[in-house]
């Protein structure tokens, strides 16, 4: 499995992503782990815009500001 940083460099998997793994193998709902983790998850495959745009605008509201990866 290959990790990218926001910026393609290569990434180490943190404890951080650790946890989001374990969530989503747990079957947690994607959502759900985005908002608890606070880690964006990207997949291909179908996208589901409407839950994407809610977790964009709910991180975005929590930082007080929309981040330029999320614009």
């Amino acid at each position: 499995m290959a990790l990218v940083q926001e910026y393609s460099g290569p990434a180490v998997c943190t404890t951080r992503l650790q946890r989001l793994f374990l969530h989503l193998d747990l079957g947690m709902d994607p959502v759900q782990v985005m908002q608890e983790d606070q880690l964006p998850i990207v997949s291909h495959g179908e996208v589901n815009l409407e839950d994407l745009e809610v977790f964009c605008q709910r991180f975005a509201h929590g930082l007080g500001y929309c981040p330029y990866s999320l614009s």
